[in-house]
């Protein structure tokens, strides 16, 4: 009960708000602290009552999207490319590293219990998507760890960046390269972003095509937004990417921490992809519950955020 009245805030006292504003005024003023306090009734009896759980208490659940097969070699190299670099950056052995990355898996095979048996489930064949997402984030976990300085972090996103671009360019035949005068010349020219656009799009299908993720969108872009960047202005666009197999270990990771994320796998890839063309970046994540926005007040389940928002805003 002391709950419920300490909502009130600040405490609807009806003498107390009449003044010489007028009786229409705090008529308007008083429904609206009533609707409001109502409202926060209502949620904080959805959870005593348990028709909704708080964000802050729910158990996550991994997985949204099913399993699938992925492109094995690309799988396998995605995994094994963060270690690589996290070695070069901080010098630890591997053998440290997998150490490392034995004692995350035990520790992320809680998170995944319902997807596999604790005592096999970090043996599975790593092109299974669910196997990848609980791989990526026992990766993750090692990554956020070693690396704890900003600046290393942001060596590690350049770096991964551009290894998966090559490993795009190996593996799935990705055919984009940047002419001189995009990639050296300072000044920004049309040209060099509607090709860079052109490229991201090329590199997300072939991410698509190994099965990292179902389907994808892309926001309208146009002449009009290249001329505002040849100019020096920010423009930004927007990717929406279903059924990705990272979508759960972001999520997680995401909840946990922030810094680094297995979602890196995919957005440094795109960020060096417009580096290509002399086009500097920031990219950023969001989940969509791709049900439809969510009542605030239900503390929608972060289980159906299977949708991500990828925001690239150039600098």
């Amino acid at each position: 009960l002391l709950s419920l009245l300490a909502l009130q805030d600040p405490p609807i006292t009806l003498l107390a708000e009449q003044n010489s504003d007028g009786i229409n005024d705090f008529v308007r003023r008083a429904i609206v602290r009533s609707a409001q306090t109502a409202d926060r009734i209502d949620g904080v009896w959805q959870q005593i009552s348990g028709e909704v759980v708080p964000s802050w208490q729910q158990v996550a659940v991994p997985s949204t999207t099913g399993s699938r097969k992925l492109d094995a070699a690309l799988s396998r190299d995605l995994l094994n490319l963060p270690l690589v670099i996290v070695q070069q950056l901080s010098g630890i052995p591997n053998a440290e590293l997998q150490s490392k990355l034995q004692t995350a898996k035990q520790q992320t095979l809680l998170l995944y219990s319902r997807e596999f048996p604790r005592s096999i489930g970090i043996q599975y064949d790593s092109s299974n998507s669910t196997v990848f997402e609980f791989n990526a984030y026992a990766t993750w976990r090692v990554v956020q760890d070693v690396l704890s300085e900003p600046s290393k972090r942001s060596a590690y996103s350049r770096l991964l960046g551009e290894s998966i671009l090559q490993l795009a360019v190996t593996h799935q035949k990705l055919a984009i390269g940047a002419s001189p005068r995009f990639s050296r010349d300072p000044t920004r020219l049309p040209e060099a972003i509607l090709e860079a656009r052109r490229a991201c799009g090329e590199l997300l299908r072939c991410f698509q095509s190994a099965g990292l993720f179902l389907s994808f969108t892309t926001s309208a872009f146009d002449s009009y937004d290249a001329d505002d960047w040849a100019n020096g202005e920010e423009v930004t666009w927007s990717y929406v990417i279903s059924g990705s197999a990272l979508v759960g270990a972001s999520r997680l990771s995401q909840m946990r921490s922030a810094g680094c994320s297995p979602s890196d796998l995919l957005k440094a890839p795109l960020a060096a992809c417009l580096r290509l063309y002399g086009v500097e970046s920031l990219i950023s994540e969001y989940f969509l519950d791709s049900r439809g926005r969510p009542d605030p007040r239900t503390f929608s389940d972060p289980q159906f955020y299977s949708d991500t928002l990828l925001e690239i805003v150039t600098l």
